[in-house]
Order: C-alpha cells, then structure tokens, then sequence
C-alpha cells in the first residue's frame, strides 16, 4: 500500500501532461509578439497593465542608454570593428552580447540599420559609455525573460 505524504511535505514533480495545440499557438504567438514588442505578449494574455509598464521600463532603458552613448553589437563578425582575431579564435564575448541586444527585438535592426543615426555605435569619448552599453544589454537580457514569462502565463503555468 502506497503511502500518503505528511501534510506540508511537498510531492514529487508532477506528471508531464501533453499540452492542447490552442494552448501551444496561443503561448507561441504570446513569445513572438513579446519579441516583436516588448509588453506585447502580455497584453495579448489579457494583462495590459503588466504589459505597458513592461513596454515602458525596456524602451526606457533602451532609450536612455543610447542617450549615455552605449553600444549595440553588431550581427556578423564582418561588421564588426571590435572583434578581434585572438590566439584562441573569436571573441566570444561579443557574441554574448549580441545575443542579448537581439533580445530587444525589431528595434535592434532598426537602431543598427539606420545610416542617419549616430546612436548604437557608441560614443567612447563619453564618460558614461559603459553604462549606456550596459543599459542597452541588460534591456534585451530583460525582454528575454519577460517571454520566459509571457510563455509560462499562456500554458497556466502562472497567473
């Protein structure tokens, strides 16, 4: 005979339940419109107060890092001044941080591609480079986690 846990004790994981295909496109296109527009995703679960504030602190802080001169990485090696060839190979590190300017979706290739626009090339002689390039990265890490986010909400995994 099976025995039943104490009160408070936690169980096992839960059994893996197979996931209705409505569930699945709808937590898909949550993910790609979060990506598209950040807060998007969220809005589109029916949490438009949640989604506006998120909107607003990842333009926020990408906005005002391009202000303090910060940088967007560029998306191939070949456009690329500051990866550098070195005894071990490429850069890595630049990849790092490419992938996290990704994250901030459509308005990194907006930012990246426009020639008239002195923004996301980065201003070294600033003294406030650094941050502005740290705003700009830890925008898109946070976009990235905010689809993490709208992905759980969608499948009910949270509220």
């Amino acid at each position: 005979m099976p025995k039943e846990p104490a009160e408070g004790k936690k169980q096992g994981p839960a059994p893996k339940e197979k996931l209705e295909p409505m569930v699945v496109v709808k937590a898909v296109a949550a993910v790609v419109l979060g990506w598209v527009l950040p807060g998007a995703g969220h809005m589109f679960l029916r949490k438009a107060g949640r989604g506006l504030v998120f909107l607003l602190i990842i333009f926020f802080m990408l906005g005002f890092g391009l202000y303090l001169g910060g940088k967007t990485y560029p998306r191939s090696v070949s456009e690329s001044e500051r990866i550098t060839e070195t005894t071990e190979g490429v850069d890595f590190l630049s990849y790092f941080a490419t992938f996290a300017c990704l994250g901030s979706g459509p308005v990194y290739f907006i930012i990246r591609s426009s020639p008239k626009v002195y923004y996301g090339q980065g201003r070294v002689e600033s003294s406030s480079h650094e941050y502005g390039t740290t705003f700009i990265l830890v925008a898109g890490l946070l976009n990235m986690l905010l689809l993490l986010d709208a992905f759980d909400i969608s499948i009910g995994r949270k509220n």
